[in-house]
């Protein structure tokens, strides 16, 4: 009886982690096809190189600030 319990937690863990992978999957390619285009869009707006260039290094920047921030937040709280 607990083999069987046993098994569909592990079917259950499985469709968890296959889940998060299509997911993760679509969220890699709206990321990238957005990030691509960012800079050819802003120079159909009229922005040069230089904007654009601040444009992107902001928002890498950004995404840097806030990964720190959040491994720091969760260390100090054990939460992870």
């Amino acid at each position: 009886m607990k083999t069987n319990g046993v098994q569909n937690g592990t079917r259950t863990a499985l469709k968890f982690v296959i889940l998060f992978g299509v997911v993760s999957l679509f969220s890699d390619m709206t990321h990238e096809g957005a990030r691509g285009i960012t800079g050819p869009f802003l120079a159909l707006l009229g922005a040069n190189a230089t904007i654009v260039g601040i444009v992107a290094g902001f928002g890498e920047l950004a995404g840097y600030v806030l990964r720190l921030a959040s491994g720091y937040l969760s260390d100090r709280t054990g939460r992870y």
